[in-house]
């Protein structure tokens, strides 16, 4: 909607972006997700132009971050430069253009967005070849827009969603007519020359409210790369996400399933998705992440009262496409790599119980805050109704309730009592039971996978194929989870839960930890700092992160700063130390200028050996030798950039060089245990 776009826009033109400049009160405000992504300050929605290049994962809204990981994210600044005219820059998709035929620059970043005034839409893109910087800067482009629609003006012709098809050799454009309930495909050659319409997918499906915000992608059919079928989502306002699956000949799509409505998420709080499209190679998985939010009540939202945003966007989850007795549907998995969030496991087996019990009867968990992940796997052995209690408080006047009903497969949410604020409860549409979900059973079994997280609850259950998504707003204190079993007793037959540590003060960090142990990101490339051998005097390299301890470096500190005469200040300096092989961080005697070379040797307590760590802005460090620094140089490790691959690939050695700013000059430090 323009409403909310324009509001996104003028807040984010008024933020801060850099998070580290968020202190920890910031990010421990109220209703603040800890493990979710949200800007460090304003609103956030559409999540756009979602690409991974040179190691990174791209996200934009009117604002910017990247990953390598999809967990931890460094917020960029705001990307656009250059006046929009009469235009504000909305929801877009992103490609890069390897072979320049755009003419924009090879290898150049380009979003493409909507550009809205007043009652007409249109498209246009701005484009980017700050390759090194992670493309911050983005220049709107002279000859916007690239396509109208036909007839114009148009109020209704958004989101526009870029792909590159390999069977009709194109790329290939989707655009949202939202009121028609359709979605129009353009081609082109050059991705400025759009010309006409070359084929309409749509009305189907669930065609109760306007569509927006198109995806489009490939996935295999029970993983055979032989059988590929194409999934387009769709978001229908004000919270929903449907998919069809189907065939594109390089004009058409057909989908397999006209007369089913099929949903990415069957929450209440899940909208405007979309995909991480690969470029550094093959595309082995499909990430997909949404907003959650809902625009019945977003604007009541309490969250914009203490950290100033409404929702959050999702966890990163896995797509693929399963065959099912009632056909091919898409299925879902979190991330993995959430993983490594998780604090020491707590689990049960083979408990069985009937009414309600706080979950501290059968495990030790006992969550600090509402930041924690359950895996329960229920066997079904009666009728009885059975499922959590989240979010109690002690006086049991707030809750989540979670009801599994094995009669008929259904799952129902009951949120009427989950938030502690008077306002958003005040509301028709927030205080609800939420319609109930049909849940399959498999193998006389129910498995909920739960991530809990300051103001929302996401559950994966149904063998990947139903998830559910809720904004709760709970009060602090709300740290209770019950056991609950209705009208019987039922068999828990296993349960694991863990604490989730915050991505705010965890890693990347920024404050370095004497006694941690690190590994050493490249901010260029995301590689690592790698050890390789155990010979002294072998130099030091970066390489993609393996996790061996040979990439690991536990950071000491061997020499306090302290402030001298006349307030001059002393820095301090740390020795890292391989844990693959003892031997630590060392600048070659003799290399105290430019090319200096950075090796491996045993620990002899010389100023060669004595690292400077100071922080240069986003979670990044420049590193500097004591050699060079106490001579009154600044040269600090880099990657070397001379080879011909622009120090871009594994084995490029590390080198000492005067900082100039470059990326492949500046590091991440990120907890390795």
């Amino acid at each position: 909607m323009s409403f909310r776009r324009a509001l996104a826009f003028t807040l984010f033109s008024l933020a801060t972006f850099s998070l580290e400049r968020a202190s920890e009160a910031q990010r421990t405000e109220k209703y603040r997700p800890q493990y979710h992504f949200t800007p460090n300050n304003g609103w956030i929605g559409d999540p756009d132009s979602l690409i991974h290049y040179d190691g990174y994962y791209h996200l934009f809204w009117p604002g910017h971050a990247i990953s390598t990981d999809l967990v931890y994210w460094t917020e960029l600044p705001y990307p656009i430069i250059g006046d929009p005219g009469v235009y504000q820059v909305n929801t877009g998709s992103a490609v890069i253009d390897d072979n320049n035929v755009s003419g924009l620059g090879v290898h150049s970043f380009i979003n493409f967005h909507s550009l809205a005034t007043g009652g007409d839409q249109r498209i246009g893109i701005s484009s980017s070849m700050d390759r090194s910087n992670h493309f911050t800067d983005f220049t709107l482009y002279s000859g916007n827009p690239v396509l109208s629609p036909n007839p114009a003006p148009s109020a209704d012709f958004r989101d526009p969603h870029v792909i590159w098809d390999s069977n009709s050799k194109s790329w290939i454009m989707l655009v949202a007519l939202g009121p028609q309930k359709k979605i129009q495909f353009f081609r082109s050659s050059d991705l400025l020359n759009w010309g006409n319409p070359i084929s309409t997918a749509g009305p189907y499906g669930d065609t109760s409210t306007f569509w927006e915000t198109p995806d489009f992608f490939q996935l295999p059919v029970d993983g055979a790369a032989s059988n590929l079928k194409w999934v387009m989502v769709v978001g229908v306002f004000p919270n929903r996400v449907q998919y069809f699956i189907g065939d594109f000949d390089g004009t058409n799509f057909h989908n397999l399933y006209p007369d089913k409505t099929l949903y990415v998420d069957s929450g209440l709080d899940f909208y405007a998705a979309r995909t991480w499209r690969e470029y550094d190679g093959p595309q082995t998985t499909t990430p997909i992440i949404g907003w959650m939010g809902n625009w019945n009540y977003s604007t009541n939202a309490p969250s914009k009262l203490t950290y100033g945003g409404e929702g959050a966007l999702s966890v990163p989850r896995n797509l693929s496409l399963t065959t099912f007795p009632e056909g091919i549907r898409l299925t879902q998995a979190p991330l993995p790599a959430l993983q490594q969030l998780r604090q020491s496991t707590v689990s049960a087996q083979s408990v069985s119980f009937s009414g309600t019990h706080p979950i501290t009867d059968f495990v030790s968990f006992q969550p600090t805050q509402n930041s924690y992940e359950l895996d329960a796997t229920f066997t079904i052995t009666s009728s009885a109704r059975f499922g959590f209690n989240l979010l109690v408080d002690s006086t049991h006047s707030h809750k989540l309730g979670i009801l599994y009903d094995p009669s008929n497969s259904t799952l129902s949410v009951d949120r009427t009592t989950a938030s502690d604020d008077a306002t958003l409860n005040s509301t028709s549409t927030f205080p609800v039971v939420a319609p109930a979900v049909q849940v399959a059973q498999v193998n006389g079994q129910v498995e909920f996978h739960i991530f809990v997280d300051k103001s929302s609850v996401e559950i994966f259950t149904g063998d990947g194929r139903t998830a559910m998504t809720y904004l709760t707003y709970p009060g602090d204190n709300q740290l209770g989870v019950e056991l609950v079993s209705s009208s019987g007793s039922v068999t828990l037959s296993k349960l694991s839960g863990w604490s989730l540590n915050s991505i705010w003060n965890g890693s990347p960090t920024n404050k370095i930890q004497s006694g941690a142990i690190y590994q050493i990101r490249a901010r260029h490339d995301g590689k690592v700092m790698d050890a390789p051998g155990s010979d002294n005097l072998a130099r030091l390299q970066q390489y993609d992160w393996l996790g061996g301890a040979n990439q690991k470096w536990k950071v000491n500190l061997v020499e306090p700063g302290y402030w001298q005469s006349f307030g001059k200040w002393i820095p301090a300096y740390y020795r890292l130390t391989s844990q693959g092989n003892g031997k630590v961080m060392d600048l070659r005697e003799g290399s105290t200028s430019n090319g200096g070379i950075v090796q491996q040797y045993d620990w002899m307590d010389n100023d060669n050996q004595k690292w400077q760590i100071e922080g240069v802005g986003g979670g990044f460090f420049q590193v500097m030798s004591k050699a060079t620094s106490t001579n009154g140089g600044n040269e600090v490790i880099e990657v070397d950039s001379r080879a011909p691959d622009n120090g871009l690939v594994n084995q490029d050695p590390l080198q000492t060089w005067r900082f100039y700013g470059y990326h492949h000059q500046e590091w991440q430090f990120i907890l390795a245990q």
